[in-house]
């Protein structure tokens, strides 16, 4: 798949500057993990909200949904718009945090066929990222979990809780897989590791081209003197 293709879009270019507006009112929606980090200075806004599902995130850009700004990875925002969601995308706001993590079962400790590979994001970005550097080799291979998080929850383990698998790769994002790696308490801990990192990866596979992994997209109904004081802040 030619991601870089999905990404010639036109961009919301946010050109002036404002004085100090209240964008209080603005709602907001962001996936738990590295995009939340961003939106640190908003934990106590009451219109801030996470969701750990993209795919729940990628419901709420309909015309009828309130959300003023959403952060979601860049390949399902582009497909929500190419499918009639009313909304622009403003910025790329991270450039690839994904990882390969080894769990410490697999005897040979090189990634093949006969081993359990945990990949969270079916038909999303990670498993476009996924396919697009290894084809269908791993097919057989992969079982799909719903969220970075539930990914991080076979690398604490070893474990796929929900088929019983014993597990050898786990695709994941930071800062899910640091927080793995640090924990004392894990059963993988000191086995775990990373195994591949996907941002060179996907490098050697698209001629140097960085990963676009996530962007804010804004409401082309919103308010845009509120949406473009808040983006400038």
């Amino acid at each position: 798949m030619k991601l870089k293709h999905l990404l010639l879009i036109p961009l919301l270019i946010l050109t002036s500057c404002h004085k100090e507006v209240d964008t209080s009112s603005l709602n907001i929606i962001s996936p738990t993990g590295a995009p939340a980090i961003c939106f640190y200075k908003e934990v106590l806004n009451p219109n801030f909200e996470t969701n750990s599902k993209p795919k729940n995130i990628i419901s709420m850009m309909s015309k009828e949904s309130n959300k003023d700004i959403v952060i979601i990875d860049t390949v399902s925002g582009i497909k929500a718009i190419n499918t009639g969601a009313p909304y622009l995308l403003a910025s790329n706001i991270t450039f690839g945090n994904f990882y390969i993590a080894s769990t410490g079962n697999d005897e040979d400790k090189i990634m093949s066929q006969d081993d359990v590979i945990v990949l969270f994001g079916e038909k999303q970005t990670p498993d476009y990222i996924f396919h697009f550097i290894y084809g269908n080799e791993f097919d057989s291979s992969i079982e799909y979990v719903a969220s970075a998080q539930d990914a991080a929850k076979c690398l604490v383990s070893g474990k796929n809780l929900i088929t019983d698998s014993k597990v050898d790769y786990v695709f994941i994002a930071e800062p899910a897989l640091s927080k793995v790696l640090n924990n004392k308490n894990a059963p993988t801990y000191g086995k775990s590791s990373i195994y591949i990192n996907i941002q060179d990866e996907y490098k050697k596979k698209s001629n140097n081209l960085s990963l676009v992994q996530a962007s804010v997209f804004v409401k082309n109904t919103s308010d845009r003197k509120l949406v473009d004081a808040y983006l400038d802040n």
